[in-house]
């Protein structure tokens, strides 16, 4: 990942680096995380206003046992048998009777009220918000990596060619993706024409079936250095992920546009030749791996 990458779309989720601007469009907005006060916008928009934030969700009291009671009260008759014979017996299965349903009807009390306290919880907590994942569409173009500068992965640490990474809530409103982010150190795909498409080193898009993850917080303080464990409201927050590699020898989709351009690696071309070509893509390249 490109050391200054601290910035984040609030509109798309993309991690950006600091002063670059969404390739989502011109109102997407952009926000710092190592600068507090812009951080505190994106908390903001994920989160809420700070005075919802401090709220939480609402906590009802707990109840007290109040079984004690119910068992005092007979002890001024002495013995039941002291009451007299079979008048005595009559009356003390009826306490008792009496006594059972008293309990059972304190315990489903209970057992009611606290699952109603939890029904209360659960509606009253704090809710973040995400965006919708939304994938490019079909592309006409296909080929196959067939060169690339190997990078490594940024939750499993495995070398590729390149990577990209989504965080989701399961919890969210609004969509459940919390970050994307892909980067590569530059590759080369080859074209089923024999073209060949050059992808610059630096921020893509990699669209696909990713593996999934269960965390990433590692990634997330790189990206945002005011981030702790402790810190129950996270700009990045997120109970999921998937990481997607790319390989030598994969087959993928480009979804953005693309433009020829002089080959650099090419040798001069004669006074009658035409200038060798490459197509780059235009703008943050976008790329979807291709399963079998």
């Amino acid at each position: 990942m490109a050391a200054a990458r601290s910035a984040l779309c609030l509109d798309c989720r993309a991690a950006l680096a600091r002063g670059e601007r969404c390739d989502g469009g011109a109102r997407h907005r952009v926000v710092r995380l190592d600068e507090p006060t812009e951080r505190g916008r994106a908390l903001d928009e994920v989160w809420g206003p700070p005075h919802l934030r401090a709220r939480k969700a609402a906590t009802v009291g707990g109840t007290s046992g109040g079984t004690a009671g119910l068992l005092d009260g007979c002890g001024g008759c002495g013995e039941l048998g002291d009451c007299g014979g079979a008048v005595g017996s009559e009356i003390g299965a009826a306490l008792l009777v009496v006594l059972v349903v008293a309990i059972v009807a304190v315990l489903l009390w209970w057992i009611g009220s606290k699952i109603v306290h939890a029904i209360r919880r659960h509606r009253a907590r704090l809710r973040p918000r995400g965006v919708k994942w939304r994938p490019g569409g079909p592309s006409a173009l296909r080929g196959t990596v067939t060169a690339a500068v190997g990078v490594t992965a940024p939750v499993t640490d495995a070398a590729c060619a390149a990577w990209g990474l989504r965080l989701r809530h399961g919890d969210a409103l609004g969509g459940d993706l919390m970050l994307r982010d892909g980067d590569s150190a530059g590759l080369e795909i080859t074209l089923a024409d024999g073209a060949r498409v050059q992808i610059p080193a630096g921020r893509l898009r990699l669209d696909g079936t990713g593996e999934r993850i269960d965390g990433a917080d590692r990634h997330v303080r790189a990206l945002d250095p005011f981030a702790t464990a402790k810190d129950p409201f996270l700009p990045l927050a997120h109970d999921r992920g998937e990481e997607l590699r790319l390989a030598v020898g994969d087959t993928v989709e480009l979804l953005g546009p693309v433009e020829p351009r002089p080959d650099p690696t090419a040798a001069a071309a004669g006074y009658r030749e035409a200038a060798r070509a490459v197509l780059v893509p235009v703008g943050v390249p976008w790329l979807r791996r291709v399963d079998a």
